[in-house]
């Protein structure tokens, strides 16, 4: 297995991995304010101290 720092390519798989996660508790991902984090994910505008994927 590989870690290294998320990257914007990851951006997606990201959004679909929470986007399904929440889902199933009847939730809609809401990537412009509550799960910005998320929506940020990988990129360069990004306020999160460390993001890895493995």
């Amino acid at each position: 297995m590989e870690i290294r720092k998320a990257a914007p390519s990851d951006n997606g798989a990201a959004r679909d991995l929470v986007r399904v996660s929440l889902a199933t508790f009847g939730i809609e991902a809401d990537f412009d304010h509550l799960d910005r984090a998320i929506g940020l994910f990988g990129t360069f505008e990004t306020g999160n101290s460390v993001e890895l994927v493995a």
